[in-house]
């Protein structure tokens, strides 16, 4: 047992000792990269170095340097060299000298677009595209960018693990690369500080000159690639205290640089531990990564970020150690998180529309039923009350065939709606909910004598290009969220104001407000704090509606002090307003001697379009078997065919094309309508295709429209 503790503290001893001993490696490399900065005479020259520098002190076999040409939008490469060049004091090997990289899909220009590095362990298993006559065929390869410059691509024969804390010391490698090619152009004023430097030789000895020379002119550079890293980075001494922050740093934090300097950093950190593990790997001269940690900001915001630190000095002087210097880098992950969290919102969003999709189309054949009927009863009671009735029936059945219509436009990735125009009287769409809505909270508040409010500050607003429909849907998803977190009551405030070419609607409410861990969920499908009674779909619709209309939704919220909702949408302009007169088509009397042809599998429905159609003076047949279609067709009795595309036995498209060879069009009614509009199905022998639900006017348009041509 001793033995087998000795070989794993010995196995662990070694494993530290190989962590640090790279990390000392890529300290020497970047201080060979500062030397190189000193005394480099070109760019030129600092390319080939740095290719040198890169060869002989990592474990890769090639490495190439492609710069930016602007004139012609593209990476060339501009020097390239491999392990050979090293060994052998020749290039061994021919490059391609006219190599480059346009748009595209290869990894070099994705790298240099994004700004975000790419690395494949195994290229085997990766397509790479190459550029024109690329000749290095690599195993492993990593491709850094260097900011606008270019980027950098280090690679190896053979497929090679890189592993994390490897990666970061690339990038590090590559941001400090970038910025001395940047920095080249300060040349003239590295030597001007050259010529001030040797003005003291007459003051001080040629020891401390050439002492002073060296620090002075390393700390000169090195305090400009700090100073102008897109990364926060700040300088430590041997006890932890800032001694230096570049702008980036007090950027991150919002802080004053008098509320950094000469202070440590345990204030930033919100778990203690942290900061203590900072402190050790100081103490011991080690360096340390953390991702993702929570830090506080000086104005209380919390923000997460990774934190790498690394010891930058660790000199011997006359045989004993000086304290030791540490650069710490911070990288801001919040905008990645959010670009992460609007892809995840979109996803589920996705995943819903696909689940959602699979039942649209039995949704549209019960509302088809539902309007059908309702608009035929219309055509025959002049009883107002029951004519009201019936078209606030008609309405809801139009507002859920919308509904159906956008989830399954949900199937198509959100594809925005374009088949028509759709604006919205943002005001007069409030003040409708509202009304719509007053008996839930007179039944919630006025009946138990609680006191409840609704405050309206309306501005003069352009119409939101937006559906009706969709709009009273948020509204009634954030009306109704807004009275369930007032259960004693309060008060809902609504203001509409227009800012450049947005109409922003705010919903506040005086409730229970929503913890800061609910708040990044509250918009996820079937997520809900309202137990079995709710799906968890209202506010997940809610975004989607408002994103399909390209607007945005934002949330303000503290438990016990309200919620704040407030919804951007763009506005409608330079088109016809809601109140733009609609144009009146004369209607035309249905030609004598027409009779339709009806197929549907569903009764119901079947029955309803027959009545339908004999209420618009056509004579009418309907069936529910699609078999006997067939001899009804060949019996040359009908003008016209009007049939639904999924039945059992015989499909539309079976009857549309019996009905062709004997010279009848034919009409598909059919749920999944929408996958067809546009579409030319005249060699199936489908005239025109009407999506289910569908309105009288809609099936007397189409039947005219075909009848006619």
């Amino acid at each position: 047992m001793d033995e087998e503790l000795t070989n794993m503290l010995q196995e662990g001893f070694l494993n530290i000792r190989e962590q640090k001993n790279e990390a000392l490696e890529t300290l020497g490399i970047v201080s060979r990269i500062v030397n190189l900065a000193i005394h480099s005479v070109s760019r030129e020259d600092v390319v080939q170095q740095i290719l040198r520098i890169l060869l002989e002190e990592t474990r890769f076999d090639n490495v190439s340097i492609l710069l930016y040409d602007q004139s012609a939008n593209c990476l060339r490469l501009k020097a390239a060299a491999g392990v050979w060049d090293i060994l052998a004091e020749q290039n061994q090997k021919t490059f391609n000298k006219d190599l480059s990289f346009g748009p595209g899909p290869s990894i070099a220009w994705q790298v240099f677009e994004s700004q975000n590095p790419v690395f494949i362990q195994d290229c085997s298993q990766y397509h790479i595209a190459n550029g024109n006559n690329a000749v290095i065929k690599p195993g492993c390869l990593a491709c850094l960018p260097l900011a606008k410059e270019g980027v950098l691509n280090l690679s190896a024969s053979q497929p090679r693990d890189i592993l994390p804390y490897q990666r970061r010391e690339l990038v590090i490698l590559a941001n400090i690369i970038a910025n001395l090619l940047q920095s080249t152009t300060l040349k003239q004023e590295l030597e001007d500080h050259r010529k001030n430097l040797e003005k003291l030789v007459e003051l001080k000895t040629k020891d401390v000159l050439a002492a002073n020379k060296n620090l002075k002119s390393t700390l000169s550079h090195l305090e400009a690639i700090v100073r102008n890293n897109p990364e926060g980075i700040c300088l430590l001494d041997g006890q932890g205290r800032v001694i230096m922050a570049n702008p980036r740093f007090l950027f991150m934090l919002g802080a004053a640089p008098s509320e950094i300097m000469n202070n440590t950093l345990e204030h930033i950190f919100q778990n203690p531990v942290h900061y203590q593990t900072i402190q050790q790997a100081i103490s011991k001269k080690e360096s340390v990564r953390f991702s993702d940690i929570p830090v506080t900001k000086t104005d209380g915001q919390n923000i997460s970020i990774d934190i790498f630190l690394h010891p930058i000095a660790d000199q011997l002087k006359q045989g004993a150690q000086t304290d030791c210097n540490y650069m710490v880098m911070f990288h801001d992950l919040t905008e990645q998180k959010k670009m992460a969290e609007k892809m995840l919102q979109s996803e589920k969003l996705s995943a819903l529309g696909a689940m959602a999709g699979g039942i649209a189309h039995d949704f549209n054949n019960i509302l088809t039923i539902i309007m059908g009927n309702a608009e035929l009863l219309l055509k025959e009671t002049m009883d107002p009350k029951a004519r009201k009735r019936l078209e606030n029936i008609l309405t809801a059945a139009t507002d859920g065939a919308y509904i159906v219509r956008r989830i399954q436009n949900y199937t198509r990735l959100h594809q925005k709606d374009t088949s028509k125009a759709a604006y919205a009287d943002v005001n007069a769409i409030i003040e409708d909910t509202i009304r719509l809505l007053e008996p839930k909270w007179k039944a919630e508040y006025e009946k138990q004598g609680i006191p409840f409010v609704v405050e309206l500050d309306f501005s003069q607003v352009e119409p939101a290009a937006i559906n009706p429909t969709d709009l009273r849907e948020v509204l009634i998803n954030l009306f109704l969220n807004a009275i369930d977190a007032m259960p004693k009551g309060g008060t809902l405030t609504i203001s509409t104001t227009l800012k450049g070419n947005n109409i922003v609607i705010e919903i506040t409410d005086t409730g229970t407000g929503i913890p800061d861990e609910l708040k990044k969920r509250i918009f996820d499908p079937f997520f809900t704090t309202k137990g079995p009674q709710s799906s968890g779909l209202g506010l997940s619709v809610t975004y989607g509606i408002i994103m399909q209309a390209g607007g945005e939704i934002q949330v303000k919220s503290q438990p016990g002090q309200g919620t704040t909702f407030t919804i951007s949408l763009p506005a409608a302009i330079n088109t016809l307003t809601p109140n733009t007169l609609k144009d009146i088509k004369a209607k035309k009397q249905p030609p004598k001697g027409v009779t339709i042809l009806t197929v549907d599998d569903e009764p119901d429905i079947a029955e309803m379009i027959q009545m339908a159609i004999e209420s618009l003076g056509y004579g009418a047949k309907a069936l529910t078997d699609p078999r006997k279609a067939i001899s009804e067709i060949e019996s040359g009795k009908y003008t016209l065919l009007i049939t639904d595309l999924g039945m059992p036995h015989l499909t539309g498209w079976d009857l549309a094309q019996k009905a062709k060879e004997y010279g009848i069009p034919a009409i598909l009614l059919t749920g999944w309508g929408y996958e067809y509009e546009g579409q030319d199905l005249k060699a199936k022998g489908v005239e025109a295709v009407i999506s289910k639900p569908v309105k009288l006017d809609q099936l007397s348009d189409a039947i005219t429209s075909v009848l006619s041509s």
